[in-house]
């Protein structure tokens, strides 16, 4: 397990925490969790934001397609 501990964490609920995360399995578990349990790994991540869920939905491969012409230009 995982705890991130100072961040600013974003819900999918739009509720903001100032606390920490909890994950197991890659998912968050816990947030806003008073005792970290035994064994985590802890990150500090003061003044950073923590958003499940997000994905960068804008992104080029680099890929480009000369021969193809502007159909293939990905980049």
């Amino acid at each position: 397990m995982k705890a991130i501990i100072n961040a600013n964490i974003l819900t999918m609920t739009g509720k903001t925490h100032e606390n920490s995360a909890v994950i197991y399995d890659e998912k968050i578990i816990a947030v806003g969790a008073d005792e970290i349990p035994a064994g985590c790994e802890v990150y500090n991540a003061k003044g950073a934001f923590l958003m499940p869920g997000l994905i960068d939905a804008h992104c080029h491969l680099g890929l480009v397609g000369d021969s193809v012409g502007v159909e293939g230009d990905d980049g």
